[in-house]
């Protein structure tokens, strides 16, 4: 369509109300305890776009928006090839990864932002006073959380002040877009009290951009504001950056008059210092495995929406110490972090073609070229962030860029297959809503540190079956539960807990076959099943995926003692353990020491028992806490107890932890003595015994025989 193309005229036969509705839901409905924000936001825009498929038969059609349904139907095309060729070329071994709900859910999104398109175009007019007060309201609580006036239930505290958006860059997205977009429409705001609700509106939102401290959105709204002055060339068109400026100094204002609380916790304080280097990081790392997708697929990409099942294949261990905090947590990529390498992840090359042929055909059209600014400032933070699938700032970048050359009713055939598809929206968006909803209470159980609801969680399971993360806290349940039941000697509930827990952790799995953590889970319940070879195939699988990952390898060891390969489970974790692996070591032992004791493997249990004490001892070095010594004391005499009982002989590791406890407690003739008895010995210590040790086996380099005896 070209640039002269004639608009139609402005009446649409759509309600004046619409954008109040349209952008009051997509902004205002929140809770403190719902697990994902984004989710539910973008359920509620597939609910208004489907809703107005069905009850708006008139709306308008757009200039340039055969380009948008030749991407979207591109990604189609995508989806069918990416799903027939895993079909066609599946094998016990490669199952299908290809998730068709992912799909389905990419795929309507692009439908309901062509219906946001269709929808601003016949209400642009109307859409400034709505955004203006609900960017005043997400601003203003944003604020206020900042100043530590509107936490709830450890919501929107004075450290992460999120408004009502739960993550501090998605609510940066929506500021930066929705200010740029009452920017734009502020000269067609006749009334001064509307003029005057945009002007606090965007300076409060630039005030909110400094205390969220997101740096996406501290870019790109001066940047754009700044290219609004320059495009109009009048000097009323600067007020807004004029504005934003003011409201930056009264956020910096904000942060000045009430310092941020230090963090209780001292690593969380050094995180906190290095968050803005390791972000960068983390960004980089994803795109060298997201480049990695690409390149595998140029053509068609992998299918829309399966950015987060593929990632994990090629997901890179730096990437998953920095996002975790050197795995102090599980943590998930679910996005690229960066649009424009997500489109071509999904799409291939003619995708990401495609959609910037679509953007060019919108702002083509479009020829008051301000109005296409929001979306300007959206497509910068798409750089370095995903705000395309952040409903209420891809709402309102796209409200004021369409424009309408048709108000023609539909053909029959037409309008039937736009109420089907509106159906199928308000289906599919009905789903992460009640979803997210139904899981409420568990999280506010484990909030109150109460037992957490099962019932919950298994309605929240059964509302979204494509949700992964609902499965695994059910395997997770399930596990527990079957714990217990073996502790009263209940095998009947044993072997049904274990059994429901293989089941949905095998759901997990499937929907996230390339999932390292998920595995863990499967892998445990298998191996309570006594299922050890499947159980050993995949915590071997998931190993290749993620080589350091320390709950799989526990799981791995915990599979090979129910073989009763004790000197292989043991193998599985001491060798280069990772630190957060090796602080659970003692504890890791003493479990399958009495994991083995119920199962009356007596020499099992005293094998595991020497790695127990010995850890503990070594854990225990260097505290001369008279306590202190006698419990590494006994661990050291228990240690020797149990080496006797598996016929093991005194070796260099006890004469050196037994010597190091002389130290502390100031014999140092004995641990002289000591480093002479094991000179004699032929066997060196052997490398991961060596490194359990640490720096402790530099102390014992200044007695005796020890020096030649740590040579070895």
């Amino acid at each position: 369509m070209s640039a002269g193309a004639a608009p139609a005229p402005t009446q649409h036969a759509v309600p004046g109300w619409l954008p109040w509705l349209f952008f009051g839901l997509l902004v205002l409905p929140m809770h403190p305890l719902w697990a994902d924000f984004e989710q539910v936001r973008r359920g509620l825009l597939l609910l208004l776009a489907g809703a107005c498929l069905i009850g708006l038969p008139r709306l308008p059609r757009l200039a340039g928006e055969g380009a948008w349904l030749a991407f979207v139907g591109f990604l189609v095309a995508s989806a069918v090839i990416n799903l027939a060729g895993q079909w066609i070329a599946r094998t016990p071994d490669q199952p299908l990864s290809f998730q068709w709900w992912d799909a389905a859910y990419r795929l309507q999104h692009w439908f309901a932002l062509l219906v946001v398109l269709r929808v601003g175009a016949a209400t642009a007019t109307t859409a400034a006073l709505p955004l203006a007060l609900l960017l005043i309201v997400s601003s203003a609580y944003g604020l206020l959380q900042r100043l530590g006036l509107a936490e709830w239930q450890g919501y929107g505290v004075e450290r992460e002040p999120v408004s009502l958006f739960g993550n501090l860059n998605v609510a940066a997205e929506w500021t930066a877009a929705a200010a740029t977009a009452v920017a734009v429409m502020l000269p067609r705001l006749l009334a001064p009290r509307a003029r005057l609700l945009a002007q606090v509106a965007i300076g409060l939102a630039a005030a909110y951009l400094v205390v969220d401290r997101s740096r996406s959105g501290l870019v790109a709204l001066p940047l754009v504001l700044l290219l609004l002055g320059l495009l109009t060339r009048r000097r009323e068109a600067f007020v807004p950056l004029l504005l934003a400026l003011a409201g930056g100094l009264a956020g910096l204002a904000v942060n000045l008059a009430a310092p941020l609380p230090p963090p209780a916790d001292p690593v969380a304080a050094t995180a906190e210092r290095q968050r803005g280097t390791a972000t960068l990081q983390v960004r980089f790392e994803i795109a060298k495995g997201s480049w990695h997708l690409c390149a595998e697929s140029p053509l068609f990409g992998h299918g829309p929406g399966q950015f987060a099942v593929q990632y994990p294949r090629v997901r890179s261990q730096d990437e998953i110490e920095l996002s975790s905090d050197r795995r102090r947590f599980q943590s998930e990529v679910r996005t690229a972090h960066d649009d424009w390498l997500e489109l071509v992840v999904d799409g291939g090359l003619p995708g990401l073609l495609l959609f910037a042929a679509a953007l060019f055909a919108l702002q083509r059209a479009q020829r008051e070229k301000v109005l296409t600014l929001p979306l300007l400032a959206v497509l910068l933070m798409m750089l370095v962030r995903s705000p395309l699938t952040n409903a209420p700032a891809a709402v309102a970048a796209l409200w004021f860029v369409g424009v309408p050359v048709t108000a023609a009713v539909a053909g029959r055939r037409r309008r039937i297959g736009q109420v089907l598809l509106g159906v199928v929206m308000i289906g599919f968006g009905v789903l992460p809503v009640l979803g997210n909803s139904l899981f409420v209470p568990y999280l506010a159980a484990a909030a109150r540190g109460e037992p957490r609801p099962a019932g919950a969680l298994a309605a929240a399971a059964a509302v979204m079956p494509f949700e992964p993360r609902w499965l695994s806290l059910l395997a997770q349940q399930e596990l527990i539960l079957a714990d217990a039941a073996n502790a009263r000697f209940d095998r009947d509930a044993y072997a049904r807990h274990v059994d429901d827990a293989a089941r949905f952790a095998a759901r997990a799995v499937q929907l996230r076959p390339f999932d390292p953590t998920l595995y863990q889970w499967l892998v445990e319940a298998l191996a309570k099943a006594n299922k050890f070879p499947a159980a050993f195939e995949l915590a071997n699988h998931a190993l290749k995926l993620d080589p350091n990952n320390p709950d799989l390898r526990q799981a791995l060891s915990a599979t090979l003692a129910q073989q009763g390969r004790s000197d292989a489970a043991i193998a599985a974790v001491v060798v280069e353990p990772h630190p957060r692996l090796r602080e659970a070591l003692t504890r890791h032992f003493a479990g399958l020491t009495a994991a083995a004791k119920a199962r009356r493997d007596d020499q099992g249990a005293a094998r595991f028992a020497v790695e127990h004490h010995f850890l503990a001892a070594v854990d225990g070095l260097g505290d001369v806490n008279p306590a202190a010594l006698d419990r590494t004391g006994s661990h050291v005499q228990q240690m020797v107890s149990s080496m006797r009982e598996v016929g093991m002989r005194p070796d260099v590791r006890t004469l050196a932890v037994s010597a190091l406890h002389y130290l502390d407690l100031g014999r140092h003739d004995d641990a002289i003595q000591l480093g002479d008895t094991a000179q004699k010995l032929t066997t060196p210590l052997v490398p991961w015994q060596r490194a359990l040790f640490g720096d402790h086996l530099l102390r014992l380099d200044r007695y005796g025989s020890w020096p030649t005896v740590l040579s070895r």
